[in-house]
């Protein structure tokens, strides 16, 4: 199921109910509005918005949502560990990335973890959409 693959509907007794959306089709490369991930909003252009591909955002989404924090998908997103270890880092990067990786849309190539001043991290995802031969990255800090 997509990250957004929530709607609503109405049951008789007009409560709303949700319901998985239908899953787009396969091999179909969908734009999406890009998210910055510092910000963590959309990125504007002075009419419209910017687009990037609907794997990239996933991607983006599962590293930038904490973990709980859905309604919907409840074990959508990263839970930083306490101890700022880099094994430790990779391996919640990587269980935050397990729905792409089940559903397999992507193949991570690389997780670099970079400690930055003050006790900041940032995390470098590569990867490839399966069936793609380029790979792409996303950068995020913490």
């Amino acid at each position: 199921m997509p990250v957004s693959g929530a709607a609503f509907a109405s049951t008789p007794w007009a409560f709303p109910a949700i319901e998985a959306a239908p899953e787009p089709p396969r091999g179909s490369v969908t734009l999406v509005r890009q998210l910055d991930p510092l910000t963590r909003d959309y990125v504007a252009t002075k009419r419209d918005f910017e687009r990037t591909t609907e794997t990239r955002q996933r991607v983006l989404l599962a590293l930038t949502t904490t973990r709980g924090s859905s309604p919907v998908l409840r074990d959508l997103g990263l839970r930083m560990p306490e101890s700022l270890d880099e094994n430790l880092i990779r391996a919640e990067v990587r269980r935050s990335l397990d729905r792409l990786l089940t559903e397999r849309a992507i193949v991570v190539r690389d997780i670099q973890v970079e400690r930055g001043a003050l006790g900041r991290v940032e995390v470098v995802v590569t990867y490839a959409p399966v069936g793609a031969a380029a790979n792409d990255s996303v950068r995020v800090r913490f």
